[in-house]
């Protein structure tokens, strides 16, 4: 969730929604689009530092890279392995 990020995901994912939200950890608004537009941006700082990246992208003087996203299927096999090794430290302690 870095601003650059962030900018790149908006500008190459710009026109595949009407609406997207980004969010942290703990739910709480980083800032919400409207078309392929910042409508919502709580930290004037961080809209900033997107907006350095994005706008570029957005009048055609840069290409959108791709951003670093981690797959379900890595997800599920984090997750997998997170419950096992809980289950095996529960077992200890019996």
């Amino acid at each position: 969730m870095t601003p650059e990020n962030i900018g790149n995901f908006l500008g190459k994912h710009q026109f595949d929604a009407d609406k997207m939200i980004f969010t942290n950890m703990v739910d709480s608004l980083i800032l919400d689009t409207f078309g392929g537009f910042i409508n919502s941006c709580p930290d004037q700082e961080l809209c900033a530092k997107i907006k350095e990246v994005l706008i570029p992208i957005q009048v055609g003087e840069k290409e959108a890279t791709d951003i670093p996203l981690v797959t379900r299927a890595a997800m599920d096999e984090y997750c997998q392995t997170e419950e096992e090794a809980v289950m095996q430290a529960e077992i200890r302690m019996m």
